[in-house]
């Protein structure tokens, strides 16, 4: 429905956005290990106390995401050699759209850690494949109505709407879970960091291995080059998946 130009730029834009996530530093990985912890050993102070310190985290790479994905979307510059004005106006767009998106909901990931600490799978689970139904049928909607490209991050905005508010209700109403905000234990910060930091070079690699081709395909030959090189590159991610 969207052509192999505009496909070609959502791809590209996925792609740049997939670096900027790296600002995640690999954190995410180690929310369910320190929940999980605390949880164990149940000391319940220290686990909302730990939930308050990974939202303080995420809210701080939440503006530093934000500041740098509108820099980077600023400066796509170096795609005018293989994209139309046009092309590059529609990129840069959708960089700041998905820029706005991840900012948002990035802290509201560590309610979704808490009911996996928690052991709450089947909720968890359910979310999931509401939202794998859900996200296909408002994307065909957005195509439909015509607003191309630009739908389905407008889709993927609802999508993550419905999903963290359900997650953050169920933490709060269900699981009657309320993270704290008051200082946890000294040197936690920086076990953090060191924990994570394995994890971030796993994401480095895996990036370069999953994104960078998008990126250079984009850049050497154009959009269109990067819709067919998308397509054979979904069939590799099913069969990786099965």
């Amino acid at each position: 429905i969207l052509g192999q130009g505009e496909n070609g730029l959502y791809g590209i834009a996925n792609s740049v956005m997939g670096y900027i996530s790296l600002l995640n530093f690999g954190i995410g990985s180690t929310i369910i290990r320190y929940l999980s912890k605390y949880r164990a050993e149940k000391n319940e102070e220290a686990e909302r106390r730990v939930a308050g310190l990974f939202l303080k985290i995420y809210s701080l790479i939440a503006v530093l995401v934000l500041a740098v994905g509108m820099f980077v979307s600023f400066h796509l510059d170096f795609y005018s050699r293989s994209l139309s004005r046009g092309e590059l106006d529609k990129l840069e767009i959708l960089v700041r759209l998905m820029t706005v998106n991840m900012a948002f909901f990035l802290p509201f990931s560590v309610f979704s850690a808490i009911i996996i600490s928690h052991e709450r799978y089947i909720f968890n689970k359910l979310v999931n494949i509401l939202t794998t139904i859900g996200a296909p049928i408002i994307n065909l909607i957005m195509l439909y109505i015509g607003v191309g490209s630009v739908g389905l991050v407008i889709s993927s905005t609802i999508i993550n709407l419905a999903s963290y508010g359900l997650y953050t209700i169920y933490v709060l109403k269900t699981l009657n879970f309320h993270p704290s905000f008051l200082p946890c234990s000294p040197g936690l910060l920086k076990e953090i960091f060191t924990f994570s930091g394995f994890a971030f070079l796993g994401s480095i690699v895996d990036l370069l291995y999953w994104a960078t081709d998008k990126l250079i395909i984009g850049w050497a030959v154009g959009a269109s080059a990067v819709a067919i090189y998308n397509i054979g590159a979904n069939f590799n991610s099913y069969l990786t998946s099965l």
